[in-house]
């Protein structure tokens, strides 16, 4: 995904916080950072495996906190 991609689904945060934050999640290895050779120069960012596995236990999480959620 493009940096402007991300910055576009992300309007509440600023594009310095962003690439600072993006920055943090590679240094994670959780994001890896691809530089493209075309002209001009793309860079896109994708998940690691090891920010996927994440992504399932976000998603179960977000499952266990919908379901008691209602229950209150």
């Amino acid at each position: 995904m493009r940096f402007s991609d991300i910055e576009k689904s992300l309007p509440y945060i600023n594009a310095n916080i962003l690439s600072q934050r993006l920055s943090d999640l590679e240094k994670q290895g959780l994001v890896e950072r691809v530089v493209t050779n075309n002209k001009p120069v793309q860079i896109n960012y994708k998940l690691t495996p090891k920010a996927a596995e994440l992504k399932k236990i976000f998603k179960e999480l977000a499952r266990w906190s919908q379901k008691w959620a209602r229950k209150k």
